[in-house]
């Protein structure tokens, strides 16, 4: 009987075999993490404090699993200038003077732990990442679309975060207590002055709708009375029939009519400003920044403050137009009629 030849097709060198037979021990000893990352898209003012309290409520959660297994924390601070310090340690974040005249573009806390767990033989790393910033870049969100898994991707069209959540895992529970302990710190957070009414909030979620309202409402009302005034004249000319009219009030009708046209195509493009300006402050961002750690971002927030107050002017002023606009023209129509 002939020896089978195709056997050998599936024969492993001794060195490849070697390879393998470590990946597998490897494997069985370290599972491959999952991930999971969370943008928080709310604009809130964060001082040294809050980071604080966010450090204290993840080394207690850790502290329940904790068993002498390996623990870090990494902070890298981005300050204005593209300058960047980082930490190897919490201790040394905690004890730096940041009481600089830069301001906090963004900060970035990485914690590193290792825990038991009774299906694997040696601890396993799990890693929780936070990153506080005035915004996302557009490079940085598309990384994110890439390696994150993001769980919350409809928010992706509106503003950028200044909070983003990722936790590389190996305990699904033990990663969704950690982003549920990072959303409830994050809820507790100052907001920014505008967010704070709820008027305001109001606005913004119909801003659309306002601008709409702004821009077509005068116009129609503009309309409405033009037409009627031009029944009324029709009215006074005292005819039975389009062919008693004579050319002379005919033409003063016409010139009435375009008269008529050119004021509701004023009022149109006038009003489309407005609605325009209205939507863009609803929409605009800016309005906040989300440090107030260092002297710069002192500096920072009261300019913020004054942005604040033209915006609140700009809005109120703009809408209180209209308004007025509408009324004052209901008024003279009434009076003529």
């Amino acid at each position: 009987m002939s020896e089978n030849k195709d056997v050998q097709i599936m024969q492993i060198p001794d060195t490849e075999y070697l390879v393998k037979s470590y990946q597998s021990l490897y494997y069985a000893m370290n599972a491959k993490p999952d991930c999971k990352s969370k943008l928080f898209d709310n604009n809130v003012v964060i001082n040294m404090q809050d980071i604080k309290n966010l450090n204290y409520k993840i080394t207690e959660k850790f502290k329940a699993h904790y068993d002498n297994d390996g623990f870090r924390i990494n902070v890298i601070v981005n300050l204005k200038g593209n300058e960047i310090i980082e930490f190897d340690s919490w201790a040394t974040f905690e004890q730096y003077d940041f009481k600089i005249e830069k301001s906090i573009n963004s900060i970035l806390i990485v914690w590193e732990f290792n825990i038991n767990l009774p299906q694997f033989p040696l601890p396993q790393k799990h890693t929780l990442t936070v990153r506080l910033a005035d915004g996302i870049r557009p490079e940085e969100m598309l990384n994110l679309v890439i390696s994150g898994k993001l769980e919350e991707i409809d928010k992706m069209d509106q503003e950028t975060c200044a909070i983003v959540a990722r936790v590389d895992f190996i305990n699904s529970i033990l990663g969704d207590e950690l982003l549920r302990i990072v959303e409830l710190w994050q809820d507790g957070l100052e907001t920014a002055d505008l967010e704070q009414h709820k008027m305001y909030n109001t606005l913004k979620k119909y801003s659309r709708l306002i601008a709409y309202a702004i821009n077509y409402i005068s116009v129609i009302i503009v309309a409405w009375h033009l037409i009627n005034w031009l029944d009324k004249q029709v009215s006074n000319l005292d005819v039975k029939s389009i062919g008693e009219i004579s050319i002379s009030e005919f033409g003063e009708l016409f010139n009435n009519f375009i008269f008529g046209i050119l004021i509701c195509m004023v009022t149109y493009k006038i009003f489309e400003v407005i609605a325009n300006i209205v939507f863009s402050t609803l929409r605009s961002k800016g309005d906040s920044h989300t440090f107030n750690i260092t002297n710069g971002d002192s500096k920072i927030c009261k300019k913020v403050e004054k942005r604040i107050k033209h915006k609140k002017l700009k809005i109120v002023g703009n809408i209180a137009f209209t308004f007025f606009f509408d009324v004052v023209c209901n008024i003279v129509a009434s009076y003529f009629s």
